[in-house]
């Protein structure tokens, strides 16, 4: 009996250890990414000084877009080293990428001191941060999943979700820290540099903490054939991945629309301070959400969900952007929450069921590439498009259209994909074609 006990104390060990290294590499990598978004007034006043602000912010987006852009690439690449060599190199490589150039921006001489060299580099790093990120999210989620049961892979596969929600909170929480201890001139002269430079820390961890994980059991049971793996994606899955794009759009827009681009002109309208609780309100619901959404799913299964999620984006989107525009802090804490509660679940959820959409032998790389598509074409460039729209047709209410499109896109695509809630993952040799044969492409 006490052996019994001691088996299940070290299996749940096992996995609890799983679940901090899956999530600090999500949590390291939108920790930057929200500083940067967060920081966007500071970073564009040193990096990208102009006399009209409205092409600096533009600049600054722009940026933080390329980030994105870089995405598919290092998805292609971590996919790639996922399906050929494991799921764990992926994770180590990822996060000391991030690490790496996250120092790096907060050790940048600004616009003043090198000149034309500083954007220059800080487009480079942000480049590097991308490469890492299309690998790191997708991987760890994968790995998750290919650990979990069929009764709770949603949930299991949710924790690195909740690791990147971390790191959203704790960019916003270190901001609002910050601004609460220091003057807005020694903020804008040397305190921005502090948080990227506390990424560091952050990476030291992931990196020590990773180095004790196992591989799973579904990389090491496959037979794999002499194809690259992306490849054979594009050739025999394309419209799955397709399929995938459109699944995650919805969430990823909408948390881009409001997380990044709303609490950037929020913060020009009010203090730093107050844009900054808003924002952790909203993270705060986002991050409770994203495991109770995914326990639902395993409950009801992944379609009934999305399709909520969707829908809700697409008819409350006006309401709700009205509230966060009002004057009234608590109207925009409210429009903020009710936002939060759809994307927190949304984004947990169809990042699990696009993972279920293709079989392990190529589901690193598939993902990755099919995610972070759909992050670069449409997640990352939403706070530019945001920035065009609202200056082109002078109408806050512009960038709502936009979501409405990619709400509308993302019930479609929820209603195309299978219900894997309760089956095992897919081999190829278990993947079903179109007409009901299973596939054995090699």
């Amino acid at each position: 009996m006490q052996g019994r006990f001691y088996d299940i104390y070290q299996e749940t060990l096992s996995q609890w250890k799983a679940v901090v290294a899956s999530s600090v590499g999500g949590m390291l990598e939108w920790y930057d990414f929200v500083l940067y978004g967060y920081l966007a007034p500071i970073i564009a006043a040193h990096f990208f000084p102009s006399s009209k602000p409205f092409l600096a912010q533009l600049a600054t987006f722009g940026v933080f877009a390329a980030g994105f852009i870089s995405r598919p690439l290092g998805g292609l690449l971590l996919g790639h080293i996922g399906d050929r060599y494991g799921r764990k190199p992926v994770l180590w490589l990822s996060v000391v990428l991030m690490g790496g150039s996250t120092v790096g921006i907060g050790c940048l001489p600004d616009f003043a001191q090198a000149g034309i060299l500083a954007p220059f580099l800080l487009v480079s790093l942000r480049t590097m941060q991308g490469l890492s990120i299309g690998g790191e999210f997708t991987g760890s989620t994968i790995y998750m999943a290919e650990l979990a049961s069929t009764k709770n892979r949603a949930y299991m596969a949710s924790w690195p979700e909740f690791g990147c929600l971390c790191g959203f909170l704790a960019g916003s929480g270190i901001g609002t820290l910050l601004t609460a201890l220091l003057t807005e001139p020694v903020m804008y002269e040397w305190g921005w540099r502090i948080p990227f430079w506390i990424g560091g820390g952050i990476a030291v961890f992931g990196v020590l903490i990773r180095q004790h994980l196992y591989e799973t059991e579904a990389f090491l049971s496959i037979e794999k054939s002499g194809e690259v793996p992306i490849l054979l994606a594009f050739r025999h899955y394309w419209k799955v991945l397709l399929q995938m794009m459109f699944l995650v759009m919805a969430s990823n827009v909408s948390s881009m629309l409001v997380l990044i681009y709303f609490i950037s002109t929020y913060a020009k309208h009010t203090s730093l301070a107050q844009s900054y609780w808003v924002s952790n309100i909203g993270l705060a619901i986002t991050l409770i959400m994203t495991p109770l959404g995914c326990m639902l799913s395993d409950k009801i299964g992944r379609k009934p969900v999305l399709y909520m999620v969707s829908a809700g984006l697409l008819f409350g989107s006006f309401p709700l952007w009205w509230m966060l525009h009002q004057s009234n802090v608590v109207l925009t804490a409210a429009g903020m929450a009710t936002f939060s509660v759809l994307f927190g679940i949304g984004l947990s959820v169809s990042t699990v069921t696009v993972i279920e959409l293709l079989p392990t032998e190529l589901r690193c790389s598939g993902v990755s590439v099919g995610y972070n598509l759909c992050l670069a074409l449409f997640g990352g460039t939403t706070p530019v498009i945001a920035v065009y729209l609202v200056h082109s047709h002078n109408d806050i209410y512009a960038p709502v259209y936009y979501l409405a499109f990619a709400s509308t896109l993302s019930w479609i695509a929820a209603w195309l994909v299978p219900e894997m809630n309760g089956k095992p993952l897919y081999t190829k040799q278990t993947f079903p074609t179109r007409q009901g044969r299973t596939d054995k492409t090699s």
